[in-house]
């Protein structure tokens, strides 16, 4: 004797309708101005908390909490070039003025294809700029640094 098996019969599935498109403008001009006009902000300041001993010095140790939102970031490379030397330093100029003085912090980015590891010092910060100091155990032609400095308001 045979068992035979029977398929289910699949559903059928009637044809989709077609979906309403809204007719929109090429040039997005009629939803634009359906939107809320959105606030531009200007960035009141980061970090947000900071410790330390002066509000305007942000270079001064100490335990105050200060919560002030006038800070900013400014960050850039700086190269050095020239004759194979171990040593050096050189004049940055921050693009905008600090309010007082800011940290900075630099680290070495590239010595143009020397195997050098070299080391860097910030010094004599200042609100508009630092001296960027350099060494190495070998001598190099170039050195690539790249900065960020926190510090106090725009003194703009």
């Amino acid at each position: 004797m045979a068992f035979w098996r029977t398929r289910r019969r699949r559903s059928v599935r009637p044809p989709a309708e077609e979906a309403y498109l809204p007719v929109v403008p090429a040039d997005f001009s009629e939803p634009s101005r359906q939107l809320p006009k959105q606030e531009v902000e200007t960035p009141t300041g980061w970090p947000r908390y900071r410790r330390g001993g002066s509000p305007r010095n942000w270079t001064t140790p100490g335990n105050f909490r200060f919560t002030g939102g006038d800070g900013f970031v400014q960050t850039g490379v700086c190269e050095w070039s020239g004759a194979a030397a171990s040593y050096g330093s050189l004049a940055v100029t921050f693009p905008a003025r600090f309010a007082g003085k800011p940290l900075v912090f630099a680290t070495p980015i590239s010595t143009g294809g020397s195997a050098a590891r070299p080391s860097v010092m910030c010094a004599d910060d200042g609100a508009g700029g630092f001296t960027l100091h350099w060494w190495t155990s070998t001598e190099v032609t170039m050195i690539k640094v790249g900065w960020i400095a926190f510090g106090p308001g725009s003194a703009l």
